[in-house]
């Protein structure tokens, strides 16, 4: 049980932190688009694929913060879990 609660601590951990990475990225591709810097490989407009990668990106943002919580509240109902079973005598 030690291990699957500190297992899915880090995963809560970088689930967490993907919605900022997330951001980020999308910043990083608007400001690249607005700077005239992307370009697309079949020679077409590349604001169409990134907004829409945008949409998809905002979209996945929201899915690690529930990702996110959902792995913190497994964490937190594992916590008094341990390996020792109770025996037919040490129950009441």
């Amino acid at each position: 049980p030690a291990v699957a609660y500190d297992v899915i601590g880090a995963l809560s951990l970088a689930a967490s932190r993907l919605g900022q990475l997330l951001r980020q990225i999308t910043s990083y591709l608007d400001r690249s688009l607005a700077a005239g810097r992307l370009g697309h490989d079949h020679g077409g407009d590349p604001a169409p694929d990134v907004n829409g990668a945008g949409i998809f990106l905002d979209d996945a943002r929201l899915s690690a913060a529930a990702l996110a919580g959902d792995l913190s509240q497994a964490q937190e109902l594992l916590a008094a879990i341990n390996g020792s079973p109770r025996t037919c005598k040490d129950q009441p």
